[in-house]
């Protein structure tokens, strides 16, 4: 019976699918076991190259995209299920023993799968197909206060304030002289605004003189978290304007403008379309102020004697308070005229000063504003000469040599004060960084220097007291030439070059430099940031023997002049990010050279010549990813160098027994017997068990990875430590000797360990960062039983627990008191045996954790356990639990039931601020009333994918608490986002919903059970009956900003009038693709006042609703809606009238809709008709015309030829995307005779299903021949990539990328082409392309069918070509011949390929050619 009923019983269960298929399922299961296997074979490809983007994008300090980082997730976890399948088949070793009803699940089971499969499979290709997979990370906000604000200060700082906080003001300009605290200030009034909650986001950046506003742009973006590739200004704009009307409300603050400043120009929206975007600029005159239009204008007027003198007090300390200084700090601090730089400099230079220099002071006071120097002058000056040391002095003015709001790091400052001595007698670059910190500590607390503002590690100037430095400099005595940051593109004409020592033209636009400059006697010169720098002549360095540091990083140059081997006295070298060098040779001439910065140049090899380097002590290697060669014996050279830098770079390090010797081996560096920092990569694991000879005891700094594993910026420890251990007990002494000062530890595919516990002997004194990645035989981090009494990792910051298939907890038991206390970040993933996340015994222990996420892990069913807890000894219910925890994250766990389970004592979770469950399929109920009324500062919930959610709060059992409880639930949330519940049918309950006072979004999509957004009408008044005492009810939302649902099905209102009443701030409201909406607002009465109804709504979309009949039952009743700018509807038939009379939407400005859904409107009053008629737009043409980069998404467009009426003159990117019945881009027949897209730089096609062509016959002359790049994905029908008509055409074309288009079979054919009559066989084709990628092009046979004319793809650097299947040859060789610029070849998955050149018929061909390859 037991074989029979299986099958028999899981057949009748699908009675409704038919017999065949289930039968299939048993007999096939083997085959589609395969199926799958091959499937997701062919994913993990996919998945390598997606994770190896996701590992560039680390490195580089990125953000990944939640989109990528999900599909990984989904990707791994069908892995382990199709390897479970896998292994499942295996073990099944005949038809009989109950396996008939094993096969017939695996079948079916198998089966179901590879549908997921291919759309990852095609998830993937899109991801591939993006240009990035990240984001930049957003810089930290500016450090700023506590400011102490003194009375003449804060009226002004109230009245910037109160400008900010009226509706109609978007553009405050503050002025005032130059030292009067304007940027501090303005630092007051950021720190005021989001306190006060007056904006979502802040931006401040410095403009100062000569700013160029692509650089202008590149920093507001930058603090947006975004980055713009693009070259065209215009193009930057419009991506900046498009991120900034992304934020509500929005404070850009421009600190010191000096001319006028086109803010459109920036990106800026400003004036009636600025949205909520507000300017506040500083500049020194009012005449700026009024050029910029501002209407509102601020003068920070000097300070008041009485906040002159307090200043003064505060910066000078208790020696004032000294009867006898009392009288000489009121004359000092009248001199300085009330501006606060002047008062501070003086101050901090007085200050434990006798007063015999106070009366000095005083009388060169005086005497310099005799002789007309400013107050600001005469102060810094007298600072300066206050300074002890001459090279404190000669340090401060090194600082002068950066532009201006430069922020310098130590490093930088290190090279140039090392070239010239700064830093006295010292041996070695430990010595010199602390006595450079020491020099740097005195100059800051002088306020000669300012901590820099988006790192407090390096240091900047105000521009003031750089004015005054630049001006010191220039003395003779001095020698400076300081022309930085000023926008030259010619080499300025400068006096007295015979006596300059230093010499900066930093951060301009140079093309050309002089043949020869005569300076005998300069030391220090930088060109670094002229990034036109192509060449530097042979003969410029002949007349400056003298030179010791020279800077050219950030330029172009690719070869270094031959008369730079001549300088016996150059001690510094930087070249940091000279991407074009070629040959570095020359540099292993300069004999004395002690730095040298190679970090990032794209260089290949570090050629013999540098063995001739002996007096080296700093070398930068870093970020040379293309370094494969080091001459054997260089490093070994190097005997004085103290830091070697070598991340991200070169990794083929020979081992003793290893390697050809024709490369750098690890036993060279026993030679450098003085190095003390290393940074490393190591590709042979072995090494952890070898002792390559060195003196690893002086190292103290350091970053090793023996995986060659490419370091993630994101790790900014200090000494990490990254390898892969499989016998612990006979690790080298090296790894023993830096275990112990490691602050970050990673250890990867560490197969026999079973816990850390047998580590402990190496010691984790210093551990503030531990991960654990693919060790599959690890079932506990701490195994209890092998530890002794002392506490275990007590320092311990972060822990990573990754891919570890046998974890069953963190401990098995109670740990010692003091372990894991101090731990702040806990991240848990794909950990397949795991159930308990966090053991009871660790509950109370872990106080200091702000940040849990878990994913991946099948078992786990909660969050946190702490049944029987309040039982046990010790654990009293009044202790807290996780006070500091910040940010929960929960995906991909099947089995999860609860976040939270057991009692939940007081003041637990208190801080929480965000939670985020994504693909928890089995969670029914997130919160318990007990755990919401503790999370009083939770601001997100984010749910998603949990398909099994019935509410959000609560079960069943608490509905009746629920109706009774006080406390407020959910009281600081401000942004609620659900997606893809599919059983959910509202959100909160009606008492819940009237706590909700300080919510400012609610987006909710796809959960068509949803039938109200929170409990029903009957839930309310039960709960009003049921009140003791009636008194009236406060708004419900009345912070609701943004409303947006999509795609709830069975939601047929939004909300009653009632709450639409107390929607005071709901500003956007968005509801699409809601099939049985019929009316937004229920319940309203005949004579009710609607007048205050939506009062700040500025957006209205309403899309696909086809049910949609009226805004409310009363079609009567008219809307006043005074603030609505934009009102958007698509697509709902049935709605024959707009609540709207002659004084409603008075600020209407756009109305996007169909023109024959808008004919056939009934209408009260037809001025109405006749106003919005006037307004009526497509939402097509409304973008196009707005923009530069125009995305196009329309499903009844053909070609682009309709839209020519728009006019496409300023149009440089458009992206077709998902325009189903488009089949030519542009179809000639409906062309004028003018060029069609003529500025045209970037054309993107995607998802054009029915596409033939770009177009179908020739093109006007002009015609799409500016386009440099070139996207075509997802079009089925696509033959041509390019026509022949185009081959000729566009010349500017610099890259090609074709993906997922099934029937190309060539991407060029010029058959025929030579023979048609002006395309002479002499005129190359794609002369300026530079690279070509192909992927998953199944029909593809060749790249270029026909001939190819001369000089065709003579720059072409990079071919990319992935799964083109049928692919067998992708070079002629007529085709190679022409491939002389070919730096990069990437084939992967073309299984039919069966040579990379030449076919069969080319074979003889071959033998006699003579051409080089």
């Amino acid at each position: 019976m037991e074989i029979a009923s299986g099958p028999v019983t899981e057949i009748v269960k699908c009675a409704a699918v038919p017999a065949s298929r289930q039968i299939c399922y048993l007999l096939h299961y083997k085959r589609n076991v395969h199926d799958l296997r091959d499937k997701v074979n062919d994913l993990a490809k996919v998945q390598h190259d997606v994770q190896h983007k996701v590992d560039l994008a680390l490195s580089n300090g990125q953000v990944i995209h939640q989109i990528v980082d999900g599909w990984l997730l989904k990707v791994e976890t069908l892995r382990n299920e199709a390897s479970r399948l896998d292994a499942e088949v295996e073990e099944i070793a005949s038809c009989f023993k109950g396996s008939v009803s094993a096969r017939y699940r695996l079948g079916r089971e198998a089966k179901k799968k590879i549908e997921p499969v291919i759309e990852l499979l095609k998830e993937g290709a899109n991801l591939m197909n993006n240009p990035s997979v990240s984001d930049p990370a957003p810089l930290p906000d500016m450090p700023i206060g506590p400011f102490e604000v003194l009375p003449s200060r804060h009226s002004t700082k109230k009245q910037i304030i109160e400008k900010l906080s009226h509706d109609e003001v978007g553009l405050v300009g503050v002025y005032g002289m130059g030292g009067v605290g304007k940027t501090t200030l303005m630092k007051e009034v950021w720190t005021n605004v989001l306190e006060m909650k007056l904006f979502d986001e802040v931006v401040m950046i410095t403009v100062s003189q000569k700013r160029i506003i692509k650089g202008i742009q590149t920093e507001i973006a930058e603090k947006l978290g975004m980055k713009l590739e693009e070259e065209s200004l215009t193009t930057r704009a419009a991506r900046l304007r498009q991120r900034i009307k992304q934020v509500k409300n929005i404070l850009i603050i421009l600190d010191d403008i000096w001319e006028y400043l086109a803010l459109a120009d920036i990106g800026i929206a400003h004036g009636e379309d600025r949205g909520g975007c507000k300017v506040v600029f500083t500049t020194r005159s009012l005449e700026v102020c009024s050029s910029m239009g501002t209407r509102d204008n601020i003068e920070v007027q000097v300070l008041s004697e009485p906040d002159s003198l307090e200043l003064f007090r505060r910066s000078v300390g208790d020696i004032v308070k000294c009867n006898s200084l009392q009288e000489i700090s009121k004359e000092i601090v009248g001199q300085c005229k009330g501006l606060p730089l002047a008062i501070v400099a003086l101050a901090k230079a007085l200050r434990d000063k006798d007063q015999g220099l106070w009366d000095v002071a005083l009388q060169r006071l005086k005497k310099s504003i005799v002789d007309g120097d400013s107050p600001v002058m005469s102060s810094v000056r007298l600072s300066y000469d206050y300074l002890q040391s001459k090279e404190t002095k000669l340090c401060f003015l090194l600082c002068s040599l950066y532009p201006e709001d430069y922020e310098i790091s130590m490093n930088e400052l290190q090279m140039y004060a090392m070239g010239e001595e700064v830093l006295g007698e010292v041996d070695t670059l430990k010595e010199a960084r602390g006595q450079l910190l020491r020099v740097v500590d005195k100059l800051l607390s002088s306020c000669l220097l300012l901590k820099g503002n988006s790192d407090s590690s390096k240091v900047m100037m105000h521009d003031v007291v750089r004015d005054v430095s630049i001006s010191m400099g220039s003395e003779e005595s001095n020698g400076f030439i300081v022309k930085a940051g000023m926008g030259l593109q010619e080499w300025p004409k400068m006096k007295k070059m015979g006596n300059c020592l230093r010499m900066s033209l930093m951060n301009n636009a140079l093309r050309d430099i002089p043949d020869q400059l005569d300076c005998p006697q300069l030391l220090t010169l930088s060109l670094a940031g002229n990034r036109r720098l192509l060449k530097i002549p042979d003969g410029f360095f002949n007349g400056m023997k003298s030179l010791a540091t020279l800077d050219l990083s950030y330029t172009r140059i690719s070869l270094l002049p031959q008369t730079l081997s001549n300088f016996p006295n150059l001690v510094s070298l930087n070249l940091e990010r000279c991407h074009y060098l070629v040959d570095i040779s020359l540099i292993g001439s300069l004999r004395n050279l002690e730095i040298l910065n190679l970090y990032d140049c794209n260089i290949k090899c570090l050629p013999e010549e540098f063995i001739l380097l002996t007096k080296l002590k700093l070398l930068n290697l870093s970020g040379n990813r293309n370094l494969k060669t080091i001459a054997p014996n260089a490093i070994s050279s190097f005997s004085r160098l103290e830091e070697l830098y070598m991340i991200n770079t070169f990794k083929d390090w020979e081992i003793k027994g290893r390697g050809d010797g024709n490369n750098a081996s690890l036993a060279e560096l026993a030679s450098l017997t003085r190095l003390s920092t290393l940074h490393l990569l190591v590709n042979d694991d072995s090494l952890v068990y070898k002792d390559p000879p060195f003196h690893w005891k002086n190292i103290t700094k350091f970053k090793i990875s023996v995986r060659g594993v490419w370091f993630w910026e994101k790790y900014s420890s200090k000494n990490c430590l990254h390898v892969s251990i499989h016998d612990y007990k006979a690790v080298a002494e090296w790894v023993r000797v830096l275990w112990g000062r490691t602050d970050e530890l990673r250890l990867i595919e560490c197969k026999s360990l079973v816990n850390v516990v047998p580590l402990l002997h190496l010691g984790f004194s210093d551990l503030k960062i531990l991960e654990l990645n693919r060790c599959q035989e690890m079932e506990y981090v701490i195994h209890v039983e092998e530890l002794c009494t002392e506490a275990i990792f007590a320092g311990l910051e972060s822990l990573e627990l990754k891919d570890l298939s046998d974890l069953r907890a963190i401990c098995n038991g109670p740990l010692q008191k003091g372990s894991l206390e101090r731990l702040e970040s806990l991240e848990v993933g794909d950990c397949l045996e795991l159930v308990n996340v966090l053991p009871r015994e660790l509950l109370v222990k872990v106080r200091h954790l702000e940040s849990i996420h878990v994913r991946g892990c099948s078992k786990v069913e909660e969050l946190f356990n702490s049944e029987g807890l309040e039982e046990e000894e010790g654990h009293a219910s009044t202790t807290s639990m996780f006070p500091r925890l910040r940010r929960i994250k929960l995906y991909y766990l099947s089995s999860l039931t609860a976040i939270w389970k057991g009692f939940i004592p007081l003041g637990s979770l208190q801080n929480l601020k965000e939670v985020l469950i994504s693909n928890c399929k089995s969670l029914r109920y997130p919160f318990s009333l007990v755990m919401a009324q503790t999370l009083q500062q939770l601001e997100l919930l984010y749910l998603s994918n949990c398909n099994e959610m019935v509410k959000i709060l609560g079960s069943e059992e608490e509905e009746e608490i629920s109706q009774t409880a006080t406390l407020p639930i959910f009281s600081n949330l401000r942004s609620i986002e659900i997606e893809n519940c599919k059983i959910l049918k509202y959100i909160f309950s009606m008492r819940i919903v009237r706590g909700l006072m300080q919510l400012e979004r609610l987006k909710v999509s796809h959960c068509p059970q949803i039938m109200n957004l929170w409990g029903s009408e009957e839930e309310e008044k039960i709960v009003q009956t049921s009140a003791t005492i009636c008194v009236p009810q406060p708004p419900i939302f009345s912070n609701l900003i943004l409303l947006q649902i999509v795609e709830c099905d069975s939601l047929k209102c939004l909300f009653s009038m009632r709450v639409a009443r107390g929607l005071l701030q709901l500003k956007n409201l968005i509801v699409t693709y809601c099939s049985q909406m019929k009316e937004l607002i229920e319940e309203c009465q005949e004579e009710e006042d609607t007048t205050a109804v939506l009062p700040r709504l500025q957006t209205l979309h309403l899309w696909n609703l086809p049910n949609l009949t009226s805004f409310y039952q009363h079609s009567s009743i008219l809307l006043s809606l005074v603030s609505l700018e934009e009102l958007n509807i698509r697509s709902c038939k049935k709605l024959k009238r707009l609540p709207l009379g002659p004084h409603s939407a008075p600020k209407l400005t756009k109305f996007v809709t169909e023109v024959d859904w808008f004919e056939e409107l009934e209408w009260e009053d037809q001025s109405i008709k006749a106003r919005l008629q006037s307004l009526r737009t497509d939402d097509l043409e409304d973008f196009v015309r707005e923009s530069v980069a125009s995305e196009i998404k329309c499903k009844s467009l053909e070609n682009v030829a309709p839209l020519l009426h728009l006019e496409f003159s300023d149009l440089k990117t458009l992206k077709l995307d998902w325009c189903p019945e488009m089949e030519y881009v542009i179809h000639v027949e409906e062309l004028c005779t003018e060029a069609m897209l003529a500025g045209l730089e970037s054309l993107e096609l995607k998802d054009l299903s029915d596409l033939r062509a770009i177009c179908n016959g020739p093109l006007q002359k002009g015609s799409l021949e500016r386009l440099e790049s070139r996207e075509v994905g997802n079009c089925r029908e696509l033959v041509n990539v390019l026509p022949r008509e185009l081959l000729v055409k566009v010349r500017h074309l610099e890259s090609i990328h074709v993906h997922w288009c099934s029937k190309v079979e060539e991407l060029f054919n010029s058959e025929g082409l030579e023979e048609e009559e002006g395309h002479a066989s002499t005129t190359s084709m794609f002369p300026r392309l530079r690279r070509i990628e192909l992927y998953y092009l199944s029909s593809l046979t060749a790249i270029w069918k026909g001939f190819i004319p001369l000089g065709s793809l003579q720059n072409l650097k990079e071919v990319l070509i992935s799964n083109c299947k049928s692919l067998r040859y992708p070079f002629s060789l007529v085709m190679a011949q022409t491939l002389q610029q070919l730096e990069l070849l990437y084939l992967n998955n073309c299984n039919e390929m069966v040579k990379i050149l030449g076919s069969e018929e080319e074979e003889e061909i071959s033998q006699t050619a003579t051409w080089p390859t």
